[in-house]
């Protein structure tokens, strides 16, 4: 890993958080009220292991699990006032995670990426 990357995974045991914990976050701050379903299936990862990240998030104080105004049976994923304070610094660090990966390719390559990846939209 290049010394930029680690050095912004050196950051995230200031916020306590664990890799894992961080995408979760960010798809909270991309789509706030999600269900736990629909944060597994966007993040591709289990239900159950998404479960137990919730729990421990709002547990820890960076999410609050609502339930839907519509349909009581449902429950919703919402960022809570302490993770709005940090909010942009998780935007920093997300890009700055993306940029160190993005870095590594040269210009010609990055283009390519980007076709490949317009294909999987």
């Amino acid at each position: 890993m290049s010394g930029g990357f680690q050095q912004v995974l050196r950051i995230f045991p200031h916020f306590g958080i664990t890799h894992s914990r961080f995408f979760i976050r960010m798809a909270v701050i991309q789509l706030d009220g999600l269900q736990p379903g629909q944060l597994a299936e966007i993040t591709e990862t289990g239900r159950a292991t998404v479960t137990g990240l919730i729990d421990r998030m709002e547990r820890d104080g960076w999410v609050e699990r609502r339930t839907d105004s519509d349909d009581r049976r449902t429950l919703r994923v919402w960022l809570s006032p302490k993770a709005r304070e940090h909010q942009d610094s998780f935007v920093t660090l997300y890009n700055e995670i993306n940029g160190s990966f993005i870095r590594r390719f040269s210009p010609e390559a990055r283009k390519q990426l980007q076709r490949l990846l317009k294909k999987l939209e």
